[in-house]
């Protein structure tokens, strides 16, 4: 699995996880890089915050599933339970897995599929989640940015993360 966070200025850090392990560069300046590795395990096994967990233990052990079928797990248990509550309209698992599954429909006809990386530019909405986990659903990977950057942050981000596509709300455009 790996966790990529990158910044454009004059000061960067790019971290990969691998292994249990975290390798990152830092650099001072661009010409000019440090690299060093961080064995994740040690650190949090000796990271002095724990004594203050009580009874929360410091890892989690987490299913070998995808976000889209632990969601599609609770709402077979769940159906007719509310999943969200969006300004004032509440909205059952049933129905959010439906819109789920219409919105990975939509996708894939769009040509979007296994692998493809996908920006997301909306609010906090319901159809963020369905977007959001309809590519998660057909195997492409969500890359979310905030809906009020710039058009240059926004053409930044789709470069570095190498989006086929950018999917937002037509309010902001």
């Amino acid at each position: 699995m790996s966790l990529v966070w990158q910044s454009q200025g004059e000061y960067g850090f790019f971290a990969f996880a691998q292994n249990d392990k975290v390798y990152r560069n830092s650099s001072i300046n661009r010409n000019r890089q440090q690299r060093e590795r961080i064995d994740i395990m040690g650190l949090s096994a000796s990271a002095p915050w724990t004594k203050f967990y009580g009874n929360t233990p410091v890892s989690l052990n987490y299913p070998n599933l995808t976000m889209y079928q632990l969601l599609r797990q609770t709402a077979k248990q769940y159906p007719d339970t509310v999943a969200y509550d969006f300004k004032g309209k509440k909205t059952t698992y049933k129905a959010f897995m439906e819109a789920i599954d219409a919105a990975a429909r939509g996708l894939t006809a769009m040509g979007i599929g296994k692998g493809d990386r996908v920006t997301i530019c909306m609010p906090n909405s319901p159809q963020a989640l369905h977007c959001f986990y309809g590519l998660n659903r057909i195997g492409a990977i969500p890359n979310m940015i905030h809906p009020l950057s710039a058009a240059q942050e926004i053409a930044f981000y789709l470069k570095v993360s190498k989006s086929k596509a950018i999917l937002t709300l037509d309010q902001f455009y």
